[in-house]
């Protein structure tokens, strides 16, 4: 497993990056739901889960890089445990909902 080793205000750290931060729970999660909407077409499904996939990998590192600032803060805790799970979270869920407005309810893209 990777370990991340620096110096952040003044002090040293060392973060081990488990399974777990890669989101990949997350990430099954939302190609279960994308995949199990059996109303879009294969091909939307396939996009469906690619771009979600895409999201969370260029959320992630970002995500990661923001708890390694509150390393040695007393919200350390917080950032990682509660805040950061819970925007996987409502990520998974915004990007879900957007999607599938997006590739409209009969399979076709919606129009205004």
């Amino acid at each position: 497993l990777p370990v991340i080793s620096g110096l952040l205000n003044g002090q040293s750290f060392s973060a081990l990056i488990i399974a777990l931060c890669a989101g990949a729970i997350e990430l099954s999660v939302l190609a279960g739901i994308v995949l199990a909407s059996r109303d879009k077409s294969v091909k939307q499904r396939v996009f469906g889960v690619l771009g979600g996939f895409a999201v969370f990998l260029v959320f992630n590192p970002i995500r990661i890089a923001v708890t390694l600032y509150f390393v040695g803060s007393g919200f350390l805790s917080f950032v990682h445990e509660w805040l950061f799970r819970s925007l996987l979270l409502v990520l998974l869920i915004g990007y879900y909902a957007l999607w599938y407005y997006c590739t409209g309810v009969d399979g076709r893209k919606q129009r205004s």
